[in-house]
């Protein structure tokens, strides 16, 4: 089963609380390999959102300083950098409303932007070669880390 139908099928169970924890552990495996400004800081509000513990003016806050970075990352064309995908993990945790949409999409971006750092390092020929591989890795490294968290989606 694919990592989608795992996150919907825990919505469905009653569940939906663990979803935003499970986004915020794709992005925390983020930190290690980007320096992005305010990437940690964002985190760390989504972890607080996923316990229930975080106050509007808070999350505007830090909505408002992401989004200076976001802008100074991404200028709205072309494919975004991996420091982009990172952010925008980070930020679907952080801000996004629906628990289930934020794990759907962190664990997308957070898969997306790991499997464009070794991408980028070779010619363009070869990208395709190099980032679905390493994008399927870490989409796997994802469900074993969601059976960890949430023993139900073993089943």
């Amino acid at each position: 089963m694919k990592l989608e139908s795992r996150l919907r099928a825990i919505a469905a169970s009653g569940l939906e609380g663990q979803l935003r924890a499970f986004g915020c552990a794709c992005c925390r495996r983020l930190l290690p390999f980007f320096d992005v400004p305010i990437l940690q800081e964002v985190i760390v509000f989504g972890e607080s959102r996923s316990a229930g513990k975080f106050d509007v003016n808070d999350l505007i806050e830090i909505r408002d300083k992401s989004d200076i970075v976001y802008r100074s990352l991404y200028p709205g064309y072309d494919d975004p950098s991996a420091d982009t995908l990172a952010l925008c993990a980070a930020g679907e945790v952080a801000f996004t409303d629906s628990s289930l949409s934020a794990a759907i999409n962190a664990s997308e971006f957070a898969a997306r932007a790991l499997a464009k750092l070794p991408a980028n390092l070779v010619p363009d020929e070869d990208y395709d070669t190099v980032y679905e591989p390493e994008f399927a890795k870490e989409s796997a490294n994802q469900l074993e880390l969601l059976k960890q968290l949430i023993p139900a989606a073993a089943d």
